[in-house]
């Protein structure tokens, strides 16, 4: 994959083989399923897992090779991912260590509904935003999208790359529909 030691994903922080199964069958279409469309509700229903991330603005993105029999719909967008942030001549800015991301906040606002809201300013460019359960988006210029699964600490997978708001919006509605379907 011509990708660098400190672009892998280091053991020390990788996931278990059931986190991985976990995340093959959260991200995979089922055939005759619905998908729902929850919008900024998703993070009210799937909560961030804790630990959260630290408060920080250099962190760790890291890629997993997984074996494509096992895990057909994670090693297909790993791949493409890799090709776009290839061709948009990106890769080698977004992933690594030590990688420009200010994770953001989310504080509720409401413990009865699970309303939450955004600390701080409006989200901008190279801001790791929380997204529903242990998912990530790193925004970047252009309305361009990372989608990230948080491992531990400042360390993130990068799962996906999206040039526009509904391919990303879609990546999420399925992590979606298929969480509350467990």
């Amino acid at each position: 994959m011509d990708l660098r030691e400190d672009q892998l994903e280091p053991y020390e922080v990788t996931l278990t083989e059931m986190e991985n199964i976990e995340m093959e069958v959260a991200l995979t279409i089922v055939s005759g399923r619905q998908l729902e469309q929850p919008g900024k509700k998703a993070i009210e229903t799937l909560r961030q897992q804790e630990p959260k991330p630290p408060l920080v603005t250099k962190v760790n993105i890291v890629v997993k090779i997984l074996d494509p029999i096992q895990f057909p719909t994670l090693s297909q967008f790993t791949n493409q991912m890799l090709q776009d942030l290839r061709r948009d001549g990106i890769l080698n800015d977004v992933i690594g260590c030590c990688v420009q991301g200010k994770i953001r906040e989310l504080r509720i606002v409401d413990e009865a509904t699970g309303k939450v809201e955004l600390v701080g300013q409006k989200i901008g460019s190279y801001n790791i935003v929380p997204k529903e359960s242990y998912m990530y988006t790193l925004t970047l210029p252009n309305y361009h999208f990372l989608m990230l699964r948080h491992l531990r600490g400042k360390w993130f997978r990068c799962l996906a790359y999206f040039c526009d708001h509904d391919s990303y919006t879609n990546f999420l509605n399925i992590f979606y529909t298929n969480k509350i379907s467990f």
